[in-house]
């Protein structure tokens, strides 16, 4: 299971803080509606399994800038099972960036 990671770029530290998977369900479903209502609560991203990505944000713009910055995350994910190694950023980056 690749799991995308907040802290491998200041894009990615700065829009995704809190992010969420949701089981597979049948599409259309009350059980997937009711999943994604219910994490979206305490979600800026939803990962529905087997379906896609649901962001949360103030208005559409930051809406679609964490599709942008969760599908990098994703490619990161991705590069980092292999033999590529991402370096985190260091606290004190992300300390300056939460300034």
């Amino acid at each position: 299971d690749l799991k995308p990671v907040n802290n491998i770029s200041d894009e990615a530290f700065f829009m995704v803080k809190r992010l969420a998977f949701c089981e597979y369900h049948t599409m259309g479903t009350k059980e997937l509606a009711d999943e994604a209502g219910q994490k979206s609560k305490n979600a800026d991203v939803l990962i529905l399994k087997n379906h896609g990505i649901l962001t949360c944000g103030k208005n559409l713009t930051e809406c679609m800038e964490r599709i942008e910055v969760i599908n990098n995350l994703a490619h990161y994910a991705y590069l980092a099972s292999g033999k590529i190694k991402l370096v985190p950023l260091s606290r004190e980056a992300m300390e300056k960036i939460n300034k």
